[in-house]
């Protein structure tokens, strides 16, 4: 992971999380509200559902702008990860221990406007925070292809050098084996009484 996009990453993630952690006390101010609409009114909803993930998901964007190593910068991309999709789950399940409703409140103002402030505050910052986590761990992921690649091999252990498998470069690792083509069928010319009574004859090399 080249140490320019993992702080770019870690930068966007950061901004996200303050921000999920910051709108529900500042979102009143500039007519975005969801819940009671008072400014800095902290609330079990607000706090569980807003200020928690949004400060995880801003630590492991912090994690990822001063990782130094693979490790360091995966750790804060799954913490990142974690946040977010709190973000996007936890209104939803609030309403296991809510009595069936979400532990959110309710979004001011008409539909349109209710809509903008539900991705605000969670649906759609929780999914660019994941996204952007996501993204960040993908290199680190080993490739589906290289399971098929190792199954090859096996099978050329198996089945020995004279086996129809081959080696051939192959994305993402030195060498692996792949199935050598079935040699093609080739006219030969015909000999003898047998050639003139039958040539139509074909022999495979």
């Amino acid at each position: 992971m080249p140490r320019r996009r993992g702080a770019a990453s870690g930068l966007l993630i950061f901004v996200l999380g303050a921000w999920c952690a910051a709108v529900p006390f500042v979102g009143p101010l500039f007519n975005l509200t969801i819940g009671p609409d008072q400014a800095f009114d902290m609330t079990a909803g607000r706090f569980w559902l807003s200020l928690v993930p949004g400060v995880v998901a801003a630590l492991g964007g912090l994690m990822l702008m001063r990782s130094a190593n693979r490790a360091s910068a995966t750790l804060g991309a799954q913490v990142a990860m974690a946040g977010g999709i709190w973000l996007v789950v936890g209104p939803t399940v609030s309403m296991l221990w809510n009595d069936g409703v979400m532990q959110t409140g309710q979004p001011a103002g008409g539909t349109s406007r209710q809509v903008l402030e539900l991705l605000l505050y969670f649906y759609g910052t929780g999914a660019a925070i994941t996204a952007l986590a996501i993204y960040h761990q993908v290199p680190h992921i080993r490739p589906l292809c290289f399971f098929h690649c190792d199954a090859i091999v096996r099978i050329r252990q198996v089945l020995g050098p004279s086996s129809r498998y081959r080696a051939r470069p192959c994305a993402g690792r030195k060498s692996t084996w792949h199935a050598r083509p079935k040699p093609a069928l080739r006219r030969a010319r015909p000999a003898g009484l047998s050639g003139r009574l039958f040539p139509g004859n074909a022999q495979r090399e």
